[in-house]
């Protein structure tokens, strides 16, 4: 029972590790973004160079250590780092799962200067509450597999105690092969995953778990489920004390008396909600008119997308200006960015393409196509294909 456990373990471990590293190298920018979402919600601020460049190397390392525990190669170091590994992610899915008991008012600058000014101190601790979590999802397996914080939590509080077991154990496993193959192998994994992100970097996921991947139909993933749980709020109430001047904030139930001035009342969530798999699908035109039904009701829309014009110049778009021919073959083409409107003037004057440009989130942008710039073919609201600029289609092989 005991051995039949062990290799359990080692299979579990390596084929999770194995996975979990080749989704994300799938999609080594959306990784990269879940990673400056942590950084970001602790307070550290980081280039999206670094922390594009530590996604690939953490995703490349689970990768290599877990061929490593499959093979039973050098199982001392292996499971040494993958001890090391897991206890920080444990730690960090810790510490975001637990931030649902934790008043916001003790990490939110707004929130912690009300309190300071009400006076006693509000207490650290509170009942759970989903809304206030640092992240929505750990990103473990990229968008191939949402975890929530506690679902990550207690899943690495489980691979933590499997891996101790396994350093305790392993000179208990036979390795699978000789280590002359095993080498080689390790080897396979580590240039097979580093060429794995430099392609799909390039040329986009080869698999897209995203809800803009080909073939869905837009407007039926924003539509809200009848019945779907909306966004629940608990009215707050503001009160300055007469006598001392403290500002203090109060629930419904426990409103103060006479010797309180009401000064304001505010909501805070306190539940999230259903939330469509596509949210904040809008776009705008320079004059603020909403185009988004344009977009999707169009028989043939391509959208030339850039989630971030500031490090783009005239020669990123020129690629995209053959497009202009369709124009007369029924096609509508946009430029949709989420750029200010000095750097949408600037390329504007350097490229004159003959399109509209519109306007909307940066989030969605970089959803909905991973290239700044890229290209996305709409047919009636539904996604046909999407490319990036490092491998854009031929005119005759957009025309219906």
């Amino acid at each position: 029972m005991g051995r039949k456990f062990l290799r359990l373990s080692q299979g579990l471990v390596s084929v999770l590790f194995v996975v979990s590293g080749l989704i994300k190298l799938n999609d080594p920018l959306g990784f990269s973004y879940k990673l400056t979402e942590y950084f970001h919600v602790f307070g550290w601020s980081i280039s999206e160079a670094f922390s594009l460049s530590l996604g690939i190397f953490v995703c490349v390392l689970e990768v290599v250590c877990g061929v490593m525990l499959f093979l039973g190669f050098r199982l001392k170091r292996v499971t040494w780092l993958l001890l090391i590994t897991m206890i920080f992610f444990t730690l960090l899915t810790g510490i975001t799962y637990l931030s649902g008991y934790v008043n916001p008012a003790f990490y939110q600058a707004d929130l912690r200067a009300a309190a300071e000014a009400a006076g006693p101190s509000p207490s650290f601790f509170q009942p759970f509450n989903e809304a206030n979590q640092l992240v929505s999802d750990c990103g473990c397996f990229g968008d191939a597999l949402k975890l929530s914080p506690k679902v990550s939590f207690w899943k690495d509080v489980v691979l933590l105690l499997l891996i101790l077991f396994l350093l305790v154990h392993h000179r208990e496993i036979s390795p699978l092969t000789t280590p002359k193959r095993s080498r080689w192998m390790t080897g396979f994994a580590a240039v097979f995953s580093a060429f794995l992100s430099f392609f799909t970097l390039n040329y986009l996921p080869i698999i897209d778990f995203r809800p803009f991947q080909p073939g869905n139909h837009l407007p039926d993933l924003m539509k809200i489920p009848e019945g779907a749980p909306t966004d629940s709020f608990e009215m707050i109430f503001v009160y300055k004390n007469k006598q001392s001047g403290s500002i203090q904030e109060f629930s419904m139930d426990k409103i103060p008396g006479s010797g309180w001035e009401f000064i304001d009342r505010k909501d805070r969530k306190v539940r999230e909600g259903y939330r469509p798999p596509v949210h904040d699908f809008v776009a705008t035109d320079s004059a603020g008119n909403d185009r988004t039904d344009e977009i999707l009701k169009g028989a043939n829309v391509l959208l030339i997308i850039s989630s971030d014009l500031s490090k783009l110049n005239a020669s990123d778009f020129q690629p995209f200006g053959t497009y202009a021919s369709l124009l007369s073959k029924g096609f509508k083409v946009f430029v949709w960015t989420s750029g200010l409107p000095s750097d949408v003037e600037r390329i504007q004057s350097q490229t004159h393409l003959p399109y509209e440009w519109l306007t909307g989130d940066r989030t969605l942008l970089k959803m909905i196509v991973r290239s700044n710039p890229g290209l996305t073919y709409l047919r009636k609201g539904t996604v046909v294909k999407h490319w990036s600029s490092a491998h854009l289609p031929k005119n005759e092989d957009l025309i219906p």
